[in-house]
């Protein structure tokens, strides 16, 4: 409905004039194959939300595997690590250390915040303390100094174990 042309101002006309509402129905169903009914509005958002929903489903699953994905390679990090600091090879503790700092300082965050869409502040805190671990074992490795290496792996060891205790979750089966 438009403002009356006595105040200056028309509805833009489609071209050959106006289509009258049995035009613009007849139109709209043309495109139809037969025997198909037109979707109401509130089907055609439903289709589109279900259609979202497995996007936002397989995406969230993906994510899940990447996350699993990083938490099995830290683990085979850690246990090198593990490893190296007690035979004194120090260039492993060092490949081992970065790598660490790397899955878990920057992907594993990050993997966690894609599967769940919200952090916590207690996981950020946590990370933070794992990364001025492998940091301080960096410092220890340059010095080879074993004691401080140990006691920082042994931080790491103990922050892997409460945030897993807090935050891992296993993945339903279901995607639910």
């Amino acid at each position: 409905m438009g403002l009356p042309s006595c105040w200056g101002w028309e509805e833009p006309q489609p071209e050959g004039g106006r289509a009258t509402h049995e035009e613009e129905a007849k139109k709209a169903f043309s495109t139809m194959e037969e025997g198909e009914r037109a979707p109401r509005p509130q089907e055609e958002q439903w289709q589109g939300y279900s259609r979202r929903r497995e996007d936002m489903d397989s995406q969230q699953t993906e994510d899940y595997k990447e996350l699993k994905d990083v938490m099995a390679s830290a683990s085979r990090h850690m246990k090198r690590l593990e490893s190296a600091l007690g035979g004194g090879n120090w260039a492993t503790v060092r490949d081992s250390a970065k790598g660490l700092e790397d899955l878990i300082g920057r992907r594993c965050v990050n993997s966690y915040v894609k599967a769940h869409r919200e952090v916590p502040q207690d996981f950020v805190q946590m990370s933070q303390r794992f990364n001025d671990a492998v940091l301080k074992l960096l410092v220890a490795e340059r010095q080879q100094d074993a004691p401080l290496a140990t006691s920082q792996f042994q931080l790491m060891q103990e922050g892997c174990e409460r945030c897993h205790q807090k935050y891992r979750k296993e993945r339903p089966a279901s995607g639910g």
